[in-house]
């Protein structure tokens, strides 16, 4: 039995024996006080994301921060902060505080998170190599659809596409339905040159109705490569639409220079 388990059952006791022998009112005291006390971080972790929700910031991450440091927090709020810090384009904090979570014993789900953002880290701080080498000793171990997801595309920014189509291809069979995977899939057959493979693809993917932006900027790509210009602006016209933040494979400044580039091409065209 756990230390956890264990005090649960002591406190759950221990309010029985004083509900029976002396007070109902003490003992219904102690247990709402143990129940908050256990649920402390949460609680907080929740008055900040309330408040991130409303677009109060700084005051959001204070209460994400808080809710990081009790002692009880739970190992899935301190994941929430970290992702919120990464979010924000935090990678120093980000990555000091996942090191320190990586020594403590973790669960299955735990090694998975802690590494995948690991692997964000490597990724943002232009290190696409490091962020491979940790994915793939993830991938040995575990078989899910975001580590399969976000190793298909850093193998693709390492400009490994044959080894990029065949991971992505797995993925493909382990799960043809998310629209990460769909993305990388099509954007692999793109690279090499497989457009209409590649606009099969898209073609699947777009009936998910991607919300993030780089599923409309691949797609835009391989519509280029097949002539079908006003289609390609379209698809990127779309992707501006989307929420952007750090994580975003792709920046909104770096669609509008596509459209900028595409247009002015298409005007000296038909000049």
């Amino acid at each position: 039995m756990n230390i956890k388990k264990y005090t649960n059952i002591v406190v759950v006791i221990l309010s029985l024996v004083i509900f029976i022998a002396y007070s109902k009112l003490i003992a219904i005291v102690l247990l709402i006080g143990y129940v908050v006390y256990k649920s402390f971080a949460t609680i907080i972790y929740y008055i900040g994301s309330n408040k991130y929700k409303r677009n109060q910031i700084d005051e959001a991450y204070n209460y994400f921060e808080k809710a990081y440091n009790i002692n009880n927090s739970p190992m899935k709020i301190k994941l929430y902060y970290i992702y919120y810090l990464l979010l924000r384009g935090d990678l120093d904090k980000s990555d000091k505080l996942l090191k320190q979570l990586s020594q403590n014993k973790l669960t299955d789900d735990d090694e998975i998170s802690i590494k995948l953002n690991m692997s964000i880290v490597m990724w943002k701080k232009n290190n696409i190599d490091e962020a491979v080498i940790i994915l793939m000793e993830l991938y040995e171990k575990y078989k899910t659809t975001i580590i399969y997801q976000n190793l298909g595309y850093f193998l693709i920014l390492q400009n490994k596409y044959d080894k990029a189509l065949e991971m992505n291809l797995e993925a493909y069979d382990y799960n043809s339905t998310n629209a990460g995977i769909l993305d990388n899939l099509a954007t692999s057959y793109c690279m090499l040159g497989e457009y209409d493979k590649s606009l099969k693809i898209y073609e699947e993917l777009m009936l998910e109705k991607p919300t993030f932006p780089s599923a409309y900027y691949y797609y835009a790509s391989t519509l280029l490569h097949l002539n079908k210009t006003e289609e390609a602006l379209q698809n990127l016209n779309q992707a501006l639409k989307c929420n952007f933040t750090f994580l975003s494979a792709i920046s909104k400044e770096e669609i509008e220079a596509k459209i900028t580039e595409i247009e002015s091409s298409t005007k000296l065209l038909v000049k």
